[in-house]
């Protein structure tokens, strides 16, 4: 009876020993994202930067500020697309920037006289604005009333605003992917 006891009493020990150790273990695995939104950095009184957000329409994600992430700050109040990975830390969604670079996400709209294409505007956030060069305009009134993200560079003169585009790609809803996989499932 007492072997029996103390074998409980040892399992007993060594399992509060290793709980701490398979709890952090449990960690939530690093989730990989690419998204577009506004940089948003709080500075203290001595302007140094204190804090980072992307706010995005998904919501806002709090920015490592190590790295890439430190870099990203001399991006306040510009539109980025900022791929790297999420940690959820306190309840808080933490994004370790990889990489990023200058974009814009919004809807498309052609400009056209008549029936003629005259160029398109990018409905964001931050307003509309204008797209240039005329041949990228062009190209993205192809696209219109579709959600696309539009790299370039931002310029603004007596209220207009100015997207100079370099390239830009089709955004895929995942909402409209969800919706999809669900009729197919119904129709099953």
């Amino acid at each position: 009876m007492k072997n029996i006891l103390s074998i409980a009493v040892v399992l007993c020990v060594a399992a509060l020993m290793m709980a701490p150790m398979a709890l952090a273990g449990e960690k939530a695995a690093d989730k990989k994202v690419d998204a577009v939104g506004v940089v948003k950095a709080t500075k203290d009184q001595e302007g140094k930067v204190t804090d980072v957000k992307l706010m995005t329409a998904e919501g806002a994600f709090t920015v490592a500020l190590e790295g890439k992430g430190a870099d990203l700050a001399k991006m306040d109040g510009k539109s980025v697309e900022a791929i790297g990975t999420v940690t959820e830390r306190n309840g808080a969604k933490v994004l370790n920037v990889q990489n990023f670079k200058e974009a814009y996400m919004g809807m498309v709209k052609a400009e056209k006289e008549g029936e003629t294409v005259k160029g398109a505007k990018l409905a964001t956030t931050l307003g509309d604005l204008t797209v240039a060069p005329e041949e990228k305009a062009k190209a993205m009134a192809k696209m219109d009333g579709k959600q696309v993200i539009a790299y370039g560079t931002l310029a603004s003169k007596d209220d207009v605003k100015t997207l100079t585009v370099t390239s830009f790609k089709a955004v895929e809803k995942k909402e409209t992917k969800k919706e999809e996989k669900k009729m197919e499932k119904e129709e099953k």
